[in-house]
């Protein structure tokens, strides 16, 4: 723009003194003065435009500042991110520091872990049969099991200078199903008519009361043996849509097994593991019935976490529960004649808290 008016302003000079020289003759008295004047008018001339080159240059010079300045405030804005980013970075890092270096379990005599887990259940073999003349009956063709049920589990586990832990251990199985069976079915001596509603349930509950030494020092390592006496607590029921008809089978009991844990944890606060709580006996004074039968319980799972916060611990956990009984009791009080042959196989899929309660209020 300042270029523009420097231009119009000499335009407008030209034009005054080309003006001046038609409009009047010029005087011999005033002529030398007017020749004088010539030179002059012409540095005059330079020296405008020299200084419309000047301005033009300035003008130049500063729109590249302007440019600089704006790529400034651009680099300004990109430090203020990676700062903040790096800030944010930095809080994270010192809190799964403050995590993985919380005290070790050898610096404190004793722990206290409560641990639920919640998840679905899948049947992947059960026949049971009540009576030698009784139906080998399959829960999951006939009975209704081919879906997913629900389950928890909830735990107490008390760890004692270092390398011992007393584990208390309460699960829930209740599976209940209506069903109309294309084929009769016999539950000690008592005939179900085919293709007509029956209920059925199958709760085995059972309690179980846990110890393990562990045989490393290292709070990172676990390798722990030791036994578990259960408790089973089961209620087998076939009943009539009508209500009509019925059989019940109940029974409690203890069952005890072998009990082996491990696991490993990163340095970062990742871990993994596995336990396994099994017996197999046929005698009864090793399954816990009052004759000699067949029975055999399995329990195994892997497991892997990781915290998310001082004193709680996230996990997802697979685990394999499957067992049975076969045998005729001496002394069984029901109408059939004793005979039972009961084996399942499930597939349970879990998540899970382990809350340190003494952590939780260090």
């Amino acid at each position: 723009m300042r270029r523009t008016l420097l231009f119009s302003l000499l335009t407008g000079l030209s034009l005054l003194f080309a003006v001046e020289a038609t409009a009047t003759e010029p005087e011999a008295s005033s002529f030398p003065a007017a020749a004088n004047s010539g030179p002059e008018l012409g540095e005059l001339v330079k020296s405008l435009t020299y200084l419309s080159s000047a301005l033009e240059s300035v003008q130049t010079q500063l729109e590249q500042l302007a440019a600089s300045q704006q790529e400034l405030a651009q680099a300004q804005e990109t430090l203020v991110k990676q700062s903040e980013f790096i800030a944010a970075q930095s809080e994270f890092i010192a809190t799964q520091s403050a995590l993985v270096n919380a005290p070790p379990k050898e610096d404190r005599f004793f722990e206290l872990h409560l641990i639920a887990e919640l998840g679905f259940l899948a049947a992947l073999s059960h026949t049971v049969q009540f009576g030698k003349d009784g139906t080998d009956f399959d829960y999951v063709d006939e009975g209704g099991q081919d879906t997913l049920f629900l389950v928890g589990r909830l735990s107490a586990e008390l760890l004692l200078n270092k390398a011992h832990a007393i584990i208390f251990l309460y699960q829930p199985l209740d599976l209940r199903t209506q069903v109309a069976p294309t084929r009769a079915v016999t539950v000690d001596g008592l005939a179900f008519p085919a293709n007509e509603a029956l209920e059925l349930r199958y709760g085995f509950d059972f309690y179980r009361m846990s110890y393990l030494y562990d045989f490393f020092d290292d709070p990172k390592l676990e390798l722990s043996f030791g036994g578990s006496m259960q408790i089973r607590n089961a209620v087998i029921d076939f009943r009539s849509g009508d209500g009509r008809l019925l059989r019940s089978n109940r029974d409690v009991g203890p069952v005890p097994a072998f009990k082996l844990r491990s696991r490993y944890e990163l340095d970062n606060g990742f871990w993994f593991g596995g336990e396994v709580d099994g017996m197999y006996a046929p005698i009864k004074y090793l399954n816990g019935g009052k004759s000699d039968v067949e029975g055999a319980i399995i329990d195994l799972s892997l497991r892997a976490g990781l915290p998310i916060s001082d004193s709680i611990d996230a996990f997802i956990n697979l685990r394999w529960l499957a067992g049975g009984a076969e045998g005729t009791s001496s002394s069984d009080d029901g109408p059939g004649d004793g005979y039972t042959s009961n084996w399942l196989s499930f597939l349970t899929v879990t998540l899970g808290i382990d809350w340190d309660v003494r952590r939780a209020f260090d």
